[in-house]
């Protein structure tokens, strides 16, 4: 289970960038998405807690501060620590400009975490 805000957006017809997706996530213990292939970009954001993220046979020990990229038709799962369930934040989106905007975050397929620079005030 987990407390969800979601916005979905209906894309007709491709833009140079295009917001699909938004929202926020308060997980219960063990929830998990997936596995899940989407047709857009995601990215999530890991405001607190701990969870794991799978993509390609890789796992991933996610925890806040930190972040993934889903990209278009790849299967992924991803679930929420046991003991410390993580609350997050993603935006999906589109367009012909997505993947240049993705991969000069240095995002990929082969990397798809980051970390945030910045500390929550």
């Amino acid at each position: 289970m987990e407390n969800s805000l979601s916005v979905n957006i209906q894309v007709n017809e491709p833009k140079q960038i295009s917001v699909n997706a938004f929202g926020h996530s308060v997980t219960m213990p063990g929830h998990k998405y997936g596995p899940a292939v989407r047709p857009y970009y995601l990215i999530h954001y890991i405001l607190e807690g701990k969870g794991e993220f799978i993509v390609n046979g890789t796992h991933y020990q996610l925890s806040s501060q930190k972040g993934f990229l889903i990209e278009p038709d790849y299967q992924t799962i991803y679930m929420a620590d046991l003991e410390d369930p993580w609350t997050y934040i993603w935006v999906g989106f589109s367009g012909w400009d997505a993947r240049r905007m993705v991969s000069s975050l240095g995002l990929s397929q082969e990397q798809p975490i980051f970390k945030s620079a910045e500390k929550e005030t």
